[in-house]
């Protein structure tokens, strides 16, 4: 690849000798100069004098930079010295003032520009029929082959020669086409068009493993490179739901939002999905019940919904979640709402992930959630927040995403919206905003590292972003695309969008002299950048690669005092019994429990309660693909069903603020342990009384979930959680003389006479080895008149 070095304005290369102390000037500060950049190699306007826009483009072999588009003016022209080659017949050009509504519009006139070798002049410009259609992506394989696709205008068949196939499932009202260009540019070698609704999805190319290339509309075909459909596959239409086909596997991505109640407040609950080819779902995340995430035990009710989703070159999943505040699901695993993701994602790749943004102090806004995570087993790899700061405090502010693709080398290429105000790479930035006076905020690209530990570029695009050119759902567009290609030993990337001319873009090395003219003209960026070494070679462990958290820490208990009841009729909050896998394994089980009957703790710890989960509260199990891979399932030789769930009990004795034993009843099994850790703390933010968790350690073996003798001293840590509430005129009495009674294999606890009405008889203690020594925690009425 030829070294190519850009002058910025230098004033862009000083780094301020004092920054105020807030998030905005720190952040701008630590990615002002990054390690690994992206340099500009050329940025500007590109257009005929009309009305264009600039809808993607590719790189040859050589690092030869080819851009797509769109005209629709009345003459076409880039230059006195521009070449331009007419491929077909041409046909009447629309008016002056036409303007496309999005890249649907097919009235104008698809080209291609071939720009010169050091990018900085136009070398020749090849196009097609005035309402031949509308031009959508360009691929190239290694050997310099040019494929092209679009959605089919009237004029189509005035280009070349077309191949019209037809497909069952396809609408016969929309037609897509695909082509090969030849390698000057002035014909086709062949050209196809597909019934297809190509005009739910701009149509997009990818070359597969195979040689072939795949054309993705609404539905995926497949195609020789002498081009012949040989293999189509049904979509699923588009609809609110934001989704992506993985061109390789033709697994699908799809999710959105419901809005649900937690008890305490409406919540937006983000979900996702992965389904096979065959369209049947092989996995769900982020799908907690609102009950659930909204009790004091999680509280993370910042509303979220999956909003762009893509594929990258390892066929792992990137998706990019909305939230409207730092409290979300989306900071949790997909199929884990306890594990950090990450902490998950660093356990799993050996490396840091993330940008170190904060999101304390945010208030209500739009943050961006981006996470790589493996679909097939939901283990995350890679997660960031992507956020902008206000210059005054320093206080989170809001970033919208309109783009999401991976890199060849599988960084990540973000467009979007900002707020004040962006963090950028002011180094290399393509604008002329000073952060110290100016707005920094609107449409914006950037890009990330695999890992998502670096900004490798971000900056303002002035005037960017005027035209839908792709879309993610029914309702979720992009205005800017984003393509990448390996040469040599670096990774190009192009942006390009329809943009409106503004004094402070930045043109780089531009192949044409300023803005054309109309009201829109492409503008493009292009990026040269070091290839780094693959960043996430996950080391085989040895076991399966699930997650799940080490011992979880239940912390110090905090000064309390009082009585408080566990009961069943708790008003809007619930339990909670979790059972994790140390040997990574299988998922979390996460049972939605009920304390039994109703038990008073003492909050100096000491207390006997017991808290019931049932088989139908085990959360995810509807799912049969997600239920066989958590936790818990019944193993093959108690049931020809693998994804039931038995009921669960755990009867919680706590001797002291620190440490407690527990009888868990499980898969008809009585298992005591007596190694637990306990911890009582002041119920916030909601509701009055405390929380208490307790952990406690057994082995499979124990539980009956050893599926084989390897398998019998696998670690499984049983997580409760419950709240309690303050009970009415209660105190503790220290009692003498009590005995422990065998009745039918249950514990009776019976009291002397003296204790005084009405506490006096006996009581059952279920779950109690009555063969065992304990301590009692029994709360009486307050003293009598007789004291």
């Amino acid at each position: 690849m030829r070294s190519m070095t850009v002058s910025l304005l230098a004033l862009s290369l000083l780094l301020p000798t004092a920054l105020a102390s807030n998030r905005f000037f720190e952040y701008t500060q630590r990615y002002w100069n990054p390690p690994n950049p992206a340099e500009p190699v050329a940025a500007g306007y590109l257009g005929t004098g009309g009305n264009d826009y600039l809808a993607g483009g590719a790189f040859l072999p050589n690092g030869t930079a080819l851009l797509i588009g769109n005209a629709f003016g009345s003459e076409f022209s880039m230059g006195e010295d521009v070449p331009i080659i007419l491929i077909g017949e041409d046909a009447t050009a629309p008016g002056d003032d036409t303007m496309p509504a999005d890249w649907t519009t097919t009235s104008g006139s698809p080209f291609i520009v071939r720009l010169s070798e050091d990018y900085g002049s136009i070398d020749v410009v090849a196009r097609l029929p005035w309402g031949a259609g509308s031009i959508t992506d360009i691929v190239t394989d290694d050997q310099g082959a040019i494929f092209v696709a679009g959605i089919a205008g009237p004029n189509l068949n005035q280009a070349t020669e077309v191949n019209e196939v037809t497909v069952p499932f396809g609408n016969t009202n929309s037609r897509m086409f695909m082509g090969r260009l030849s390698d000057d540019l002035t014909n086709f070698v062949w050209m196809l068009s597909v019934n297809d609704n190509a005009g739910q999805g701009a149509p997009r190319l990818q070359e597969l493993a195979d040689g072939r290339i795949s054309i993705m509309g609404l539905h995926n075909h497949r195609v020789t490179k002498n081009g012949v459909v040989d293999q189509s596959t049904s979509g699923s239409p588009y609809n609110n739901w934001v989704g992506v086909r993985d061109h390789e596997s033709l697994y699908y991505i799809a999710g959105a939002m419901n809005h649900s109640n937690t008890g305490y407040e409406p919540w937006r609950r983000p979900f996702v999905y992965l389904r096979d080819p065959e369209d049947q779902i092989a996995a769900s995340y982020y799908h907690w019940p609102a009950r659930m995430v909204g009790t004091n035990w999680s509280r993370l009710v910042s509303d979220s919904e999956l909003r762009a989703a893509a594929w990258d070159h390892n066929g792992y999943a990137l998706i990019y979640g909305w939230s409207d505040g730092g409290n979300t699901v989306f900071e949790y695993s997909p199929y884990d709402l306890k594990e950090g993701v990450r902490s998950a994602a660093e356990h799993r790749t050996g490396r840091p992930t993330g940008l170190g943004f904060s999101t304390w102090g945010a208030g209500v806004g739009s943050f961006a959630h981006i996470v790589r995570f493996d679909p097939r087993t939901g283990e995350p790899l890679a997660k960031t927040n992507f956020i902008a700061y206000l210059r005054s405090s320093g206080n989170p502010s809001s970033v919208g995403i309109s783009t999401l693709e991976a890199g060849v080398d599988n960084s990540v290429l973000l467009a979007g919206s900002s707020a004040f105000g962006l963090i950028e790479t002011n180094s290399t930035k393509v604008n002329s905003l000073d952060h110290e006076t100016d707005y920094i905020g609107g449409d914006f690209v950037a890009i990330l590292n695999e890992a998502m530990s670096e900004i490798r570029f971000s900056s303002v695009l002035p005037g960017s972003g005027k035209l839908d050119l792709h879309r993610y759902s029914g309702n979720r567009k992009g205005n800017i695309s984003a393509r990448s290609a390996r040469v040599g030993d670096s990774t190009m990337v192009l942006f390009t969008s329809a943009a409106h001319y503004n004094e402070q873009f930045t043109p780089v090395n531009n192949a044409q002299t300023g803005f054309s003219g109309g009201d829109i003209d492409g503008m493009y960026v292009i990026l040269q950048m070091e290839t780094l070494q693959d960043e996430l070679q996950i080391p085989d462990s040895g076991k399966s690669s699930l997650h799940a958290a080490p011992t979880p820490s239940v912390g110090a208990s905090h000064d309390l005092s009082g009585i408080y009841e566990v009961s069943h009729g708790m008003d809007r909050d619930t339990a909670l019994i979790i059972m994790r896998d140390d040997a990574r394994r299988e998922w979390p089980a996460f049972y939605m429990a009920r304390p039994y009957q109703t038990a008073q703790v003492d909050a100096s710890g000491k207390g006997v309660f017991t808290i019931f989960g049932a088989q139908d509260n085990m959360v995810m199990a509807h799912r049969p693909i997600n239920a066989s891979r958590r936790l818990g399932q019944r193993v093959a030789d108690k049931s020809d069903d693998e994804t039931v769930f038995p009921d669960m009990a755990v009867t919680v004795h706590i001797h002291d603020a620190e440490s407690a034993s527990a009888i868990i009843t499980y898969n008809d099994r009585r298992v005591r342990v007596d190694n637990g850790q306990v911890s009582l703390r002041n119920s916030s933010p909601v509701g009055s009384g405390i929380n208490i968790r307790a952990v406690f350690s057994v082995t499979k073996a124990q539980l009956g979930l050893a599926r084989n003798t390897s398998e019998n001293d696998d670690e499984v840590f049983v997580e409760i959680w419950t709240p309690a509430r303050p009970s009415d005129a209660t105190q503790l009495r220290s009692l003498r003389n009590v005995t422990l009674e065998k009745v039918h294999n249950e514990a009776w606890l019976r009291l002397p006479d003296d204790v005084g009405l009405p506490a006096a008889g006996t009581y059952l203690f279920p779950n109690i080895d009555s063969n065992a020594d304990h301590d009692f925690i029994l709360s009486l009425p307050g003293p009598t008149s007789e004291g």
